[in-house]
């Protein structure tokens, strides 16, 4: 880290073509309620160390596309019942 990051803090780097800059995402854990938890990080524009920018939660796509995926699956077995007589 450079002695002007440590006393002002990182410079954001610019995004391509002068554009909103992107930041990777680096998947954290989940927690107890099944949310994901994941860091942004980027590069210093002034003296290149990657950092955390910030926290985030990760959409539930994962989890409802399984669950999607589940019912699909009880579906089929319900329909192979034969329920002739109830």
């Amino acid at each position: 880290m450079s002695f002007l990051c440590s006393l002002v803090g990182h410079e954001v780097p610019e995004g391509y073509a002068g554009g909103t800059p992107y930041f990777s995402v680096a998947t954290g854990y989940t927690d107890g309620v099944g949310r994901e938890h994941a860091n942004l990080k980027t590069h210093c524009g002034r003296c290149g160390v990657h950092y955390t920018v910030g926290a985030i939660h990760l959409p539930q796509r994962r989890k409802d596309r399984d669950t999607i995926e589940e019912l699909q699956k009880r579906l089929a077995e319900f329909e192979k019942l034969d329920l002739t007589g109830y």
